[in-house]
């Protein structure tokens, strides 16, 4: 979650061998910088007009050193290039807000998309809002249902809660696009999954919806569904070695090139898909689910979720949190996967911990990985929610 340009990073600076190959793949450190972080769970991050914009259910952002710097409900601005609090007129999103989602639009606007009210143009207006991300003033103003995932494309902002909806720029509903539905079949899992669209990525003109459902507008559908993105019209694709009966859902996926990568809860794993016809190339298992994931150049994908077993290559299964495979490796929260085939990369060991719930985003920026969730430690330091990889 959280998007700014996906792109892939080719010059990172740690090299490590990687696992179950011979080539070379690059890591970042495995010590986190000393930067800000936020006094509770973190659920994105956004890179925009040089600011690593970090959302989540918060109430204040911290220095390095874990004193307070600011109020920030829902909200919080570093510096990309230093890591610090940025003193900025951050949008006041009424009581308790969550910010689970940003995408920043060629319009130079950043996108935040929760639970959240706020005002503007003399309305009060709820879980969407348009920012200036150099000054942090509201200018777009929006009122959707609960909302999950944002993605500003052309001259629309694409918004997923239940539903897949479309907005125009001004702040009014797209009528052109038809709302997509999502539904789940409870008897597939052990747990109560609410029907979520999680995140949202292009590719060649479509929209490519990932989340969790069973059915989209009454369809077998699981994962992932692609949809023309002028219409809202799903599209006879689907992504392969999932059956209806499976328990899988979708919680994030990157396009890159002829790929599609995606982590899944439910029967918990991180994947890579044919992004032209949905066909499987690999699946890797963890043993909790993968929340999140993003290249960090071509040859590494790193991966993080609820997870604390990640299998060292396709076919391996870990079992459960609870009731894990140890011969899988012990890499909890936060880990590296070559991107070619999935094997775990077993010499990057950032040390994510002590919270049980885990990483919710990871983004790929300014030469650096930015982490995001609910986790007090990382790579060693006291870094409480949000962290910085070089």
């Amino acid at each position: 979650m959280g998007k700014m340009a996906r792109g892939v990073v080719v010059a990172m600076a740690v090299w490590a061998i990687a696992a179950h190959g011979a080539a070379w793949a690059a890591v970042p450190s495995q010590q986190a910088d000393a930067t800000g972080m936020v006094d509770d769970a973190a659920w994105s991050v956004t890179v925009a007009a040089g600011n690593v914009w970090v959302g989540g259910e918060f109430d204040r952002s911290l220095e390095s050193s874990g004193g307070s710097a600011s109020t920030a409900p829902g909200i919080a601005a570093f510096s990309l290039a230093s890591g610090a609090p940025v003193s900025l007129r951050l949008p006041a999103l009424g009581s308790g807000p969550i910010v689970y989602d940003g995408s920043l639009g060629a319009n130079g606007v950043l996108y935040l998309a929760g639970r959240f009210t706020y005002h503007f143009g003399g309305s009060s207006r709820r879980n969407l809002v348009g920012i200036d991300p150099s000054s942090g003033a509201i200018v777009r103003g929006f009122s959707t249902p609960a909302l999950f995932s944002v993605l500003a494309m052309g001259d629309r902002v694409y918004a997923g809660g239940s539903k897949l909806e479309a907005y125009r720029n001004d702040g009014g509903k797209d009528s052109g696009f038809r709302s997509v539905t999502s539904s789940v079949d409870p008897s597939l899992r052990s747990h109560n999954t609410p029907n979520q669209f999680r995140d949202l990525v292009a590719h060649d003109g479509d929209l490519i919806a990932i989340g969790k459902f069973d059915y989209i507008n009454g369809d077998p559908q699981k994962v992932a569904v692609r949809i023309d993105a002028a219409s809202g019209q799903p599209k006879a694709w689907r992504i392969g070695g999932i059956d209806q009966q499976s328990g899988a859902f979708g919680l994030a996926g990157q396009v890159a090139g002829d790929r599609l990568y995606i982590a899944a809860g439910g029967s918990d794993f991180t994947a890579a898909y044919r992004v032209g016809d949905g066909g499987e190339i690999w699946k890797t298992d963890t043993s909790g689910s993968s929340q999140t994931l993003s290249l960090f150049d071509s040859t590494t994908l790193i991966v993080g979720g609820h997870f604390q077993w990640v299998a060292h290559s396709s076919g391996q299964q870990c079992g459960s949190n609870q009731n894990p495979n140890r011969n899988c490796l012990d890499q909890p929260r936060l880990a590296a996967m070559n991107a070619s085939n999935g094997d775990a990369i077993t010499t990057w060991r950032p040390q994510i911990c002590c919270a049980y719930a885990g990483v919710w985003s990871v983004v790929v920026a300014g030469g650096s990985l930015h982490v995001a969730g609910d986790f007090t430690k990382a790579g060693g330091r006291n870094q409480r929610h949000y962290a910085r990889f070089s």
